[in-house]
Parts: structure tokens; sequence; C-alpha cells
């Protein structure tokens, strides 16, 4: 069996970036590191998207789930790195390479724990869920729930980044794509022409003084926010632009819903489209849809799951998760509990392993 530094630096190698998305080589290493195991699966997504799960069956079928992605983000220029991006380096207690904290050092983990659990008689059966596309759409998770591989889970893991503090929340993400249509003219008689462009800071406008009104600070996640991260739009300096792309990022917390907030862009739509009349027009398309997350401190699972924790990292935190994972996609589906924790190194995977034996 290989070293957990081993598996991380072997699965660093392999070029999962999303976009383009490809994660058929870190499905293959991961089904062919479980080749003798009865119980593994890979589910096909389309061309070169796969995931692949992992089950271990226990005394029972009460079941815990890992989940943790297979692809990473981009690496953009590689000449901007101090180390290339798929030469995983070991240097000073650090190992840096494209995904090595996000999150293949919580798929390494998940490799080693689901490899010691083979060999150990457990009460609990445990699923060791690989997915695709994390990064961008989902659609590894996605087709995964549509199987209904997940409807039997009692208590999910999810071990992304978090420095062996206790993640319980997570903002919700929207990703929206506006499109808005006006009318051209000369430049020097913009009142002739429907200017695209400046409707969309209207818009923006409206929609921020929207949230504004109903924003709650989260104790753990701090505000919901809005940010306008393209904009594509305009001819030339001198013509009044009759079309622009704009794409928002919305993040919300746990106290407003994406259905709430999506009711409010349609009423900032009518008001716009008043405002600069009939020859204008705003459409929009729902790039990503994932709702806020928390958890239930009063769960079992999750208070059991607290006293693991503990004993590993007695100094642990409870954190507020600001970027999404893939339980935004399994909780507000499921209803059941999660809990999002990152391992670090080898020895709390190892006390991980034992205490799960034992309790959860």
């Amino acid at each position: 069996m290989k070293d957990l530094v081993e598996i991380l630096k072997d699965i660093v190698k392999i070029n999962s970036m999303n976009p383009p998305g490809n994660e058929n080589s870190m499905v293959d290493y991961i089904y062919n590191y479980f080749k003798d195991h009865r119980g593994k699966l890979i589910i096909k997504h389309k061309e070169n998207r796969k995931s692949v799960i992992i089950k271990i069956n226990g005394s029972t079928d009460e079941t815990v789930s890992f989940i943790g992605h297979i692809d990473t983000v981009s690496a953009s220029r590689s000449d901007g790195w101090k180390y290339k991006p798929l030469d995983p380096v070991e240097e000073n207690g650090y190992i840096y390479g494209r995904g090595t904290s996000d999150m293949k050092s919580g798929v390494a983990c998940m490799i080693y724990l689901a490899k010691k659990l083979i060999n150990v008689s457990t009460k609990k059966s445990y699923l060791f869920v690989f997915t695709a596309d994390e990064e961008q759409g989902g659609m590894g998770i996605k087709d995964i729930m549509d199987k209904g591989v997940l409807d039997d889970t009692d208590f999910f893991v999810v071990p992304e980044p978090t420095s062996l503090n206790l993640g319980i929340k997570e903002k919700g993400a929207l990703w929206i794509k506006f499109i808005l249509k006006g009318k051209s003219s000369h430049g020097a008689f913009p009142e002739n022409g429907v200017n695209a462009i400046d409707m969309n800071y209207s818009l923006i406008y409206k929609i921020r003084k929207s949230l504004e009104e109903i924003n709650e600070k989260d104790n753990l996640l701090g505000w919901s926010t809005i940010s306008n991260n393209k904009i594509v739009g305009g001819v030339q300096s001198n013509i009044v632009p009759n079309l622009c792309e704009s794409y928002l990022d919305i993040r919300l917390t746990p106290k407003i819903s994406n259905k709430e907030f999506i009711k409010i862009i349609d009423w900032a739509i009518m008001d716009i489209k008043k405002e600069y009349g009939q020859e204008s027009s705003i459409e929009y398309e729902i790039l990503n849809d994932r709702e806020a997350i928390e958890a239930d401190l009063d769960n079992k699972y999750i208070k059991d799951f607290r006293e693991i924790v503990e004993k590993i990292n007695p100094e642990f935190q409870e954190l507020g998760i600001k970027y999404y994972t893939d339980a935004s996609d399994i909780i507000p589906r499921l209803k059941k509990p999660f809990i999002i924790l990152g391992l670090v190194m080898k020895i709390y995977a190892i006390k991980l392993m034992k205490e799960l034996k034992s309790k959860i």
C-alpha cells in the first residue's frame, strides 16, 4: 500500500484541470488502486467525464459517505509558477502543485482511508465518492444523485481544505448571464439609441440595492455578496452599443434563498425595461444554482463527529465555507447531516480512521 504522500504526488501529476475537463485518468488511477476490491463503480457522464465510487460494506446498512471532487481549477500560465503545476515538489513540509489543496489532498486522504477500512471490520458501511466537474457545473454529483446512489446515506463528510477545522455552513452560489439588448446610434446622438452597457449598470445597481435592503450578516459567513465579473459589449468609441453580455457571481448566506433572490432579479429587470423603453430587452440564463447550506448542530452524527474532531485537533474552530462544494448539490435535496473537514497530515487521517471505526 502506498504512503499518503505518495498517493498525493501521484494524483497531482494527473492533469484533471477544469476547464477543459477530463477526469478519465484520475478515475483510472483510483479504480486500479482498488483493483482487488469488488465494491467499485465507474459512472460515465459524457466523453472524458467520469466519476468513481468505492463502497465498503459494514455489518449494517447505516452509511457514511465521503465526497471528494477529482477535477481542479486551471493552472493558467504555467510560467508564472515557481514549480511546474503538474510536477509536485515537497518543500518545508508542504507539497506544491496544481490541486494539492483543492482538493487532491482530500482525495488522497479518501483513497488512503478507504484502503485501510477495506481490511478491517466496521459496523457502518462507507461510500467514497470521487466526483467529476465540481469546479464548474457539478455534472458528476448531479448525475450520481439522479441515479439514487446516495439516497441511503445517513451522514456526509466533505474533505475540502479546512486545516482541521469544522465546516458547518456554506454559502450558496448563483451565477447568472444577462443578455441586454438596446438600440445602436451614432455616439454624437446618444439620445437616438438605447445604450445596452448603461442598461447593464442600471440593472446591477438596482440588484445591489435590493440585496442591501435584505442583507443580514451571518456569524460565520459574513455578508451575502454580488460581483459583476465579466462584461462583453460595444463596437467602438463612437457607436452606442446595442448589445451587452454581463456575468454576475452572487454568493448568498443561508438567510437568503436562491429562489427568493431570483424573484428580486425578475422585479429589477421589469423596472429597468420600463425605464429604458420598448426598444430594450433583458434575458438571463442561470449558469450555476447552488443553495446555501447549514448543519444542524443538534444532530447525533454532528455531535459525534465534533467529538472525533476535538480529539484529533483540540483547538478546532467552526467555520463558514464561502466557496461551494458538492455538498451544495446534495444537502438541499437529501436533507441529511454533513460536515466539511480537510485533513492535512497522514497522522490525522490515521486517527480519523480509528475513531470512525468505533463511533461514526
